[in-house]
Order: C-alpha cells, then sequence, then structure tokens
C-alpha cells in the first residue's frame, strides 16, 4: 500500500494544485491493473491496491474537473522487468497468463502501455475520472518526461513538487496525510487484518462460513472531497473479491455497498450542515437514506441465505444507482 496506493495519493496531493496553477487543463494518469478490475487469488492486498487507485481515480477527478483530467490505464500482464522475475521463478507463467486473459496472444509490451498514457494526457480531452483496459495501443504523438522519485517516501515527492514549481508556481494541498493514514488503517487495513486472523478460525469449523465486509457506495463511483474514503472503500471490494478466490467453498466472502445511512456519523452531519438531510434525502429516489437496520438485514441475508453468492457486492442506494 505504500507505493502503490499512498504513493500515489501523495504524487497527487503536491502535484496537482502545480498543474492547476498553469491555467491550462492538465492530465494525470494512474496505473491501475486488471487486478483493479476483477479479484485475483493469493494476491489480494495488490489487488485491493489497484482497485482503490481506481476509486482514487474517480474521486479526484470530480474534484478537479474542468482543470485537470484524471484518469486509469489497466494493463494486464506486461513485459517488465517485474514478469520477467515471474518468468524465471515459474517458467510456465507467461504462456498461462497468455492463454488465460490476452487473446491477442501475447503480454503486453511496455511501449503500449506508454502509449495509451501518452494518448489519454494528449488527445483524451472529454474523458475524466475513467479507466482503459490495455490489449493493445495507438500510435500517438507527444512528449513526457520521466523523474525518477521514491513514492513511498512524502519528502521526495515534495522534493519532486519543489522542481516542479520552480518552473510554475507553488501550492499545497489541504488533506493531511497523517488523516489518510488514520483513515487506511481503520478501513482498509482493519478489515484486512480481520480476515486474515479470522478465516482460518472459519475454514476449521469444517462448515462453509460466510463474511460481509461493509464498503459503501462511495466504493462504486466517484466521491469529491472525500477521495481517500473513496479509495478505501473501492480497496474493501478489491479484497473481498480476490480473498473469495482464494476461499471458494470453504467460505463466502461477499460486500455490502449502502448510501447514506442514519448513524452517528451522518448526525454529525446534519449537526454540521443542517440543510445536509434534506439535500440527501432528495437525492434518493426512494425519498430517504437507509436505516442500520435495513443494511443489518442484507448482512444477514449474504450470511444466511446467499448460498450461491461469492466475490460479489450488495448496494443499497435507495435507487440512486437504478
Amino acid at each position: 500500500m505504500a507505493v502503490n496506493l499512498r504513493g500515489s495519493w501523495l504524487c497527487l496531493k503536491h502535484l496537482l494544485p502545480l498543474l492547476v496553477e498553469t491555467g491550462k487543463e492538465g492530465a494525470v494518469v494512474i496505473t491501475s491493473s486488471i487486478a483493479g478490475l476483477r479479484g485475483m487469488p493469493e494476491i489480494a492486498p495488490y489487488s485491493a491496491s489497484k482497485h482503490a487507485l481506481i476509486g482514487l481515480a474517480r474521486s479526484v477527478a470530480l474534484e478537479y474537473a474542468g482543470r485537470v483530467r484524471i484518469n486509469c490505464v489497466c494493463p494486464s500482464g506486461t513485459d517488465t522487468p517485474m514478469v520477467q522475475r515471474f518468468v524465471q521463478q515459474r517458467p510456465d507463467w507467461e504462456q498461462a497468463a497468455t492463454n488465460l486473459s490476452n487473446p491477442i496472444g501475447r503480454i503486453a509490451r511496455p511501449e503500449e502501455v506508454a502509449e495509451a498514457v501518452l494518448w489519454l494526457c494528449t488527445s483524451a480531452t472529454y474523458t475524466t475520472g475513467s479507466h482503459l483496459s490495455l490489449d493493445g495501443g495507438a500510435d500517438c504523438g507527444g512528449q513526457g518526461v520521466f523523474v525518477h522519485t521514491d513514492v513511498r517516501d512524502e519528502a521526495a515527492v515534495a522534493a519532486l513538487a519543489e522542481q516542479i514549481r520552480s518552473r510554475q508556481g507553488t501550492a499545497t494541498d489541504d488533506y493531511p496525510t497523517s488523516d489518510f493514514d488514520a483513515l487506511m488503517a481503520v478501513n482498509l487495513r482493519g478489515s484486512w487484518l480481520c480476515l486474515k486472523h479470522l478465516l482460518p478460525l472459519l475454514v476449521e469449523t469444517g462448515k462453509e462460513g460466510a463474511v460481509v465486509i461493509t464498503s459503501s457506495t462511495a466504493g462504486l463511483g466517484g466521491m469529491p472531497e472525500f477521495a481517500p474514503y473513496s479509495a478505501s472503500k473501492h480497496a474493501l471490494i478489491g479484497l473481498a473479491r480476490s480473498v473469495a478466490l482464494e476461499y471458494a467453498g470453504r467460505v463466502r466472502l461477499n460486500c455490502v455497498c449502502p448510501a447514506s445511512t442514519d448513524t452517528p456519523m451522518v448526525q454529525r452531519f446534519v449537526q454540521r450542515w443542517p440543510d445536509w438531510q434534506a439535500t440527501t434525502n432528495a437525492s434518493y429516489p426512494i425519498g430517504r437514506i437507509a436505516r442500520p437496520e435495513e443494511v443489518a438485514e442484507a448482512v444477514l441475508w449474504l450470511c444466511t441465505c446467499a448460498t450461491y453468492t461469492t466475490g460479489s457486492h450488495l448496494t443499497l442506494d435507495g435507487g440512486a444507482g437504478a
């Protein structure tokens, strides 16, 4: 998470304001993966991080709409040094990956991914908050610059921003990195720790178990001004999908994705913004936010009755997504 998710967040935090200062519409492309679109057994944390990046891009794209376009590329297996290490450890991996997911008959070339990124940066002027699944590249013109930066290190990312700032101006983002870390520690790491330590206990019973993770409608779309929250909820769906494949036949894992629900957290919203309740109620076709017992009943159904459902998510949004 320090590289894939937190590192990407730090880059957005420090560099997006610089793009805005230019006065011209900018473009950012985040590298997710096909692992961000489906479950990946045995590498669930990786898949969760790539799901999270799509959620991050969706949310921040809404915040910066009209100023910076933010999209993701989702390549499948690509001929990189990491993949070459896979091939050395498992000589049959490349052919297996090709047969499984690449109808073109080979894994992607790095330049094809680069061309897709360049296209999103230069030509996709009406595309933001989206993701491009790669099975080939387009012949695009343009020029980019690569700057090696350890994105795990906030100081290194800040130094990168200073290099750009020397040409383009100054700015900082308002969202504290400590708040980002605290949110991920609860929403994502906490869920992962529960799965890590408790799933084996369910398996030991010898009966098929069931787990339901609470994601959110924020895990299905963008949420401006709450990008880290949205990213964490996207990540939970990726985590559930992947671990569900690992434990298939032993434990069913699903997510519930409720919209706004009448909880103490929502009541704090109402106290801070008195008109929030009426405005939010009006946004749902059903005409109100969810009740906690409605979410609880959905969880109970997934645990007891949904015996052929695993790796899925159940949306409780009062018809907003219809």
